[in-house]
């Protein structure tokens, strides 16, 4: 199998709990450090709570993967997940995505005028509610999601590739509980 261009080298350093992440996409290279678990404590799944859990797996994934691969064509993590929506449901509006990614509307506003001006979206009056502005992606932005769908799909190869089908569906069927409960708040 061949490694994902985000493959991570990781070389501990001997004086400094400390370790180096080296990942390379095409001719970049770029590095992170990292604090290694110092407790022996900390390396065993029982004595970890989940939610700490999920959030290292998390925090991992997307410093060391996700961003890096977005990062290459020019996309945030909010971003990417941002123009993916609106790729599936177009029509939303700012309100509407504000509240589903758990930020102000401010905050959304931004991020919809960056990738406006960049010719990725586009905001249209809603025929149902003339105060409302509907998203959609330009034929830009339905391209880059592709790109960065390839990548993401990499990414899910090499970190969960270990996993035989019947375990990854029972875990994504978990991760969709999970975010079901968070959601209800």
């Amino acid at each position: 199998m061949e490694k994902h261009p985000f493959h991570v080298d990781q070389r501990p350093d001997v004086m400094v709990p400390y370790r180096k992440y080296i990942y390379k996409y095409g001719s970049q290279t770029m590095t992170k450090t990292a604090e290694i678990p110092t407790s022996d404590n900390d390396k065993h799944p029982s004595t970890q709570t989940t939610t700490y859990m999920l959030a290292q797996a998390f925090h991992a994934l997307r410093a060391l993967w996700i961003e890096p691969a977005l990062k290459a064509e020019n996309l945030t993590s909010l971003q990417f997940t941002l123009l993916s929506v609106v790729d599936r449901h177009a029509g939303l509006s700012s309100a509407d995505l504000s509240r589903r990614f758990y930020v102000t509307p401010q905050t959304m506003g931004q991020v919809l005028s960056a990738l406006e001006t960049r010719g990725l979206l586009i905001r249209e009056e809603n025929p149902a509610n003339r105060r409302l502005l509907a998203m959609s992606l330009t034929p830009t932005g339905h391209a880059l999601v592709k790109t960065c769908q390839t990548h993401m799909q990499q990414i899910e190869q090499e970190v969960f590739g270990e996993l035989n089908e019947k375990e990854l569906v029972k875990f994504r069927t978990t991760l969709h509980k999970i975010v079901g409960k968070i959601r209800e708040r």
